[in-house]
């Protein structure tokens, strides 16, 4: 008992130094992108980093107006050294104080296109009347919350005269691209940066928008107020906008904007002995080279197919059945599989290994663009993975070319769940609670209505969990509504309760499965200990046996809830007795640092689970891409 106290006075300290930021490394900057110029920066910060020996640590996110955004970061004092987004928000950020006067620096052209599910017909959008008859056609919408969601929702709208027949039926996405609400059929029509949607399995481009109302931005990059280095800022910006960069900047289906005078005394290639000529040629030389980029920003073909196709004629054939899918369930199914899903990877399923928690893990045709291939190289994201050992260098080529070459995945190893279609009748449900409360039950409705899925397999049941009143869902829970109901990322009611207490106590007496993870291993508790103020829902969770994992005790320590973690601390040897495999071990969740990867594998060989360490635990907790956000906000927008 006296060693349970001491470990949990460890974790209450260490809950206390997360808090304050460690300094940067003199050799280090940190960087955040907006999701439009993500793809090229990913593949171009390695190139930079092996010609200057100077690290990029990635803190790539969304100019959205949530805590985790780019300018919620900077507001709390964050040390960014670049920051990179479209020039109206670099430009904001600039009278706001968070950006250095003088030192932006245009890099890019990004043009809106339009999308559709893989193989869905594409609809005209060649002229501005064709356009406005394919907003007033399509059953349903999706927009990005970043620049051209803005532009979509507040001009172009209005300009067409369609803004009252669109808007109603239109989703505003903030926590993924656009392009995977559309490829899992949740949106008929999706708008975002086309450079955001030609990485996304699952979809078809159709277009950009036409020229009469298209919105081209120009994405731009700025030194940090409170930068660390701003000398390596300048030489790592000058960089992202030389001529050597082109290449890969096109390639993303962007526009590279014209070589931008120099920032500093620096050149704009930081020089090695056996560097700068070298790179550049390799760049230059790269098969991308041959796609000419249009007035628009893009491609004049379809980025994605070409750049496919011409990685094919480079890279080996590689067999999935035979050297992938083996490899996978050899190396990394164990901690990323079916019964767990470390730092929310699952690699058993198709649909999950490509989307990733909060990126993708996998993009056909890049893999200097795939996390997944940056995990298992050890180039950035942390340490190398597997942390029991590192691949071969013969299986990380392996993954590499497989990726390159499109990362064909076929339908029948895809092992996803058959799911059926929306249901009408679930689909009315759902909306009539989204926007009336307590009055879709003013009459009986059958149980096999309630527990039917409407969009993304949501059941009415799970929609009056977020957006319902407690005695909604209660008359709904006694009509046979199911407590347990998943939708099709593995999300349960319980999940998206937990700003409730009143529905999450509800559904506990109810049976409802205190335990039950979503496909990325997502439980309530983990949840709940992420969010801010939610300590009344982490008691009750535990009062209902939820077990104190050591993801949901991470969670808690990064966000300094002290609360929250000795509560935790305090059922984490109830939890020991019950599952000695699973309990939490409150000395090994630290912060990224040396080490690291010698306590995973300790940890793992243990049958430990524990997340990943880092830095993106802290955006992983509240931006789980299985639940909604349950702000006030969100809820107002009808945003599952």
């Amino acid at each position: 008992m006296t060693r349970m106290r001491t470990r949990c006075s460890m974790v209450v300290l260490l809950a206390l130094l997360l808090l304050v930021a460690p300094p940067a490394s003199a050799d280090e900057i940190k960087v955040m992108t907006s999701g439009a110029f993500t793809a090229a920066y990913l593949e171009l910060a390695p190139v930079f980093e092996r010609a200057t020996g100077i690290h990029a640590v990635t803190e790539a996110t969304s100019i959205g107006s949530g805590p985790t955004g780019i300018a919620a970061r900077l507001d709390r004092g964050e040390a960014i050294d670049v920051v990179i987004v479209s020039d109206r928000d670099l430009e904001q950020l600039m009278r706001a104080g968070r950006i250095r006067a003088g030192t932006r620096v245009d890099l890019a052209r990004s043009a809106i296109g339009m999308a559709v599910r893989r193989g869905a017909p594409k609809p005209d959008i060649g002229s501005v009347d064709a356009l406005r008859r394919t907003l007033l056609n399509a059953a349903s919408i999706a927009y990005s919350a970043s620049v051209s969601g803005r532009y979509l929702s507040t001009e172009l709208f209005q300009q067409l005269g369609v803004a009252d027949q669109v808007l109603p039926k239109s989703r505003r996405i903030e926590t993924e691209r656009v392009g995977d609400v559309v490829a899992r059929g949740e949106a008929e029509i999706g708008f975002q940066q086309i450079s955001e949607l030609v990485p996304v399995a699952g979809i078809d481009l159709v277009g950009p928008l036409p020229p009469e109302v298209q919105r081209v931005t120009v994405f731009a990059a700025g030194v940090g107020a409170a930068a660390a280095n701003p000398a390596l800022a300048k030489r790592f910006i000058e960089f992202l906008a030389s001529p050597a960069a082109a290449d890969v900047i096109r390639k993303t289906a962007l526009e590279p904007v014209a070589a931008a005078p120099p920032v500093g005394n620096h050149a704009a290639l930081p020089r090695r002995k056996e560097g700068p000529n070298r790179r550049r040629a390799t760049l230059s030389g790269s098969p991308q080279a041959r796609l000419k980029a249009s007035p628009y920003g893009f491609p004049t073909q379809h980025a994605k197919d070409v750049g496919i196709r011409l990685h094919r004629q480079t890279a080996a054939k590689v067999d999935f059945a035979a050297e992938i899918q083996p490899l996978l369930k050899e190396k990394c199914v164990g901690c990323h599989g079916p019964t767990q899903q470390m730092s929310g990877y699952r690699l058993d399923r198709r649909s999950t290994a490509f989307r990733g928690l909060l990126r993708p893990n996998i993009i056909p045709g890049s893999s200097a663009s795939s996390r997944l291939y940056h995990r298992i190289s050890g180039v950035q994201f942390g340490p190398q993975m597997p942390p029991a050992g590192a691949l071969a260098a013969d299986e990380i080529e392996r993954i590499k070319h497989w990726i390159d070459a499109g990362a064909l995945w076929p339908d029948a190893l895809a092992n996803e769940t058959e799911r059926p279609g929306p249901d009408p009748s679930a689909l009315r449900l759902v909306d009539a609670i989204r926007r009336g409360g307590s009055t879709p039950m003013a009459h009986p409705i059958e149980a096999s209505v309630l527990n039917a899925r409407a969009e993304g397999g949501t059941t009415p049941v799970m929609a009056a969990s977020l957006y319902g009143s407690a005695a909604l869902l209660e008359r709904m829970l006694d009509a046979g509504g199911d407590p347990d109901a998943r939708n099709d990322l593995g999300a349960t009611p319980l999940l998206w309760a937990l700003d409730d207490l009143a529905k999450v106590r509800l559904l506990l007496e109810r049976g409802a499965d205190v335990d039950a993870s979503s496909d990325f291993g997502t439980t309530p508790l983990a949840l709940a200990a992420s969010q801010l103020g939610s300590l009344p829902a982490v008691r009750l969770l535990l009062e209902y046996g939820a077990t104190p994992s050591a993801a949901a005790l991470a969670s808690a320590a990064f966000r300094g809830d002290v609360d929250a973690v000795r509560l935790l601390c305090a059922n984490s040897e109830r939890a020991r007795d019950a599952s000695p495999a699973d309990h939490v071990r409150p000395h090994r969740v630290d912060s990224h640092g040396s080490g690291c990867r010698r306590r995973r594998a300790r940890a793992r060989s243990e049958g430990t689970q524990r997340p990943d360490d880092g830095r993106h635990l802290r955006h992983a907790a509240g931006r789980v891409a299985s639940t909604p956000d349950r702000s006030r906000r969100r809820r107002e927008r009808h945003e599952p």
